[in-house]
């Protein structure tokens, strides 16, 4: 039973990336493709694509563990407090946008000076 959940939770996994992944700002992809690409024409291309995903998942996987989080509908209590903070300042909300859609790097809101700040000012 434990390792059907386990596949089950990995398909559900995969699928939900897959969605994540369409959502995300086309031309980072983009860059990241054709620099894959480019790298695998000249060489190995499977080592160029294996190093693709790194990447990508180094730039987006902050992100996508993020939203898996928010999406498991758990309790939100635990989170109010943040997006309460999030949204007192108009520029946060953008931030968080461009965060969830790939544009800025998750660290550039989550961080401890952000999250500081935000956090306090709530209080």
């Amino acid at each position: 039973m434990v390792g059907r959940v386990n596949s089950d939770w990995s398909a559900y996994r995969a699928d939900t990336e897959a969605v994540y992944l369409a959502s995300l700002d086309p031309s980072l992809l983009a860059e990241l493709v054709a620099d894959a690409v480019h790298a695998g024409l000249a060489g190995d291309l499977d080592s160029a694509l294996a190093e693709y995903q790194e990447a990508l998942r180094a730039k987006t996987g902050a992100v996508f563990e993020y939203t898996l989080m928010s999406a498991a509908l758990k309790d939100p209590q635990p989170q109010e407090a943040l997006y309460r903070a999030i949204a007192a300042p108009p520029d946060m909300v953008q931030t968080l946008m461009n965060v969830l859609g790939g544009i800025a790097s998750f660290r550039s809101l989550f961080n401890t000076r952000v999250m500081g700040a935000l956090l306090r000012q709530d209080s």
